[in-house]
């Protein structure tokens, strides 16, 4: 599957090893994200970090906003498609 994220990046599922909602501030605003951690398969056991990298998948103004990309997210993935966009 892939992501097509909010800043026009296509992410593959493949190499994501984590999607975690965040909170944080933004010109003085709260702001509530959806990042992916993602790093190569086979990395070694002692350093999981190795190549590891953070994308943001969208940014939202409201935890409910978040929350429903989350959900559309999750959909999408149990749906098995092929294609994801992040609203």
């Amino acid at each position: 599957m892939m992501i097509f994220t909010q800043d026009g990046d296509l992410v593959n599922s493949i190499w994501i090893r984590s999607i975690t909602p965040m909170t944080g501030e933004l010109e003085g605003k709260t702001v509530y994200a959806l990042t992916a951690q993602f790093g190569f398969l086979g990395q070694s056991e002692k350093d999981p970090d190795l190549d590891a990298s953070t994308v943001d998948l969208g940014v939202y103004s409201s935890e409910e906003e978040m929350q429903q990309a989350q959900g559309a997210l999750l959909a999408g993935i149990a749906e098995q498609r092929s294609l994801v966009y992040m609203p």
